[in-house]
Parts: structure tokens; sequence; C-alpha cells
């Protein structure tokens, strides 16, 4: 039973690290440019 938990656990840790990673990454604040700073 707990090897159970502690494998869902981390697939789950894991799964949402992803998530938010990705997330991220899809709205640019991960690769954020200095070229996307300057005032217009």
């Amino acid at each position: 039973m707990l090897k159970y938990r502690l494998f869902f656990g981390t697939l789950m840790t894991v799964f949402f690290t992803a998530v938010v990673i990705f997330d991220g990454w899809m709205d640019g604040s991960l690769t954020a440019s200095v070229a996307d700073d300057r005032a217009v």
C-alpha cells in the first residue's frame, strides 16, 4: 500500500510540476526576452 502511495504521489508531483512549467512556457514568463521589455 505504501509503495503505491509513494509511486502515485511522485507521479502527481511530476505532473503538476510539468503543468506549471508548461504554463509558464506558454505564456512567455519563463522565456522573457529583454527586447520585449522596451517602452513603445
